[in-house]
């Protein structure tokens, strides 16, 4: 929700706040911010490419980790099958770099994914299940 209200924000002061948000150390803030000013600021390119790609996948954790949290795998994947931005085929060339997420929940996440997609994608579903065990070795 954060995300949404700070890209509506057109003001110098709060552009300010939001690059020095986005160069804390404050996990989650510094996703949101940088992700923010990446679609805020298209055009003007102030974000690192590489810093809004891993923002990106933070977010996507984030977001996934919700449901996850709730217990409720089926609702996860119909999330995750719905949005366009986390189907599967869009997925496909990422999921080896999910378990690199720096969010708490990575594994838990993952590895309710790759249950959950076991009848929709098993090749998929596996790849989800091997990023999960790397998450939770890394931890």
């Amino acid at each position: 929700m954060a995300q949404l209200v700070l890209a509506d924000l057109d003001d110098p002061r709060a552009l300010r706040v939001l690059r020095k948000a986005a160069d804390s150390d404050v996990e989650g803030c510094r996703q949101v911010a940088t992700a923010t000013l990446g679609a805020h600021l298209e055009g003007e390119a102030p974000v690192d490419p590489a810093r809004a790609e891993e923002a990106g996948l933070w977010l996507l954790i984030d977001g996934l980790s919700i449901l996850a949290g709730a217990g409720e795998t089926e609702e996860l994947v119909r999330g995750f099958l719905e949005n366009g931005n986390t189907a599967p085929e869009a997925l496909e060339q990422r999921v080896d770099e999910l378990w690199r997420v720096e969010h708490p929940a990575t594994a838990q996440v993952l590895a309710e994914l790759g249950e959950g997609l076991r009848g929709v994608d098993k090749r998929l579903a596996k790849r989800m299940r091997t990023a999960a065990n790397k998450a939770q070795s890394r931890r």
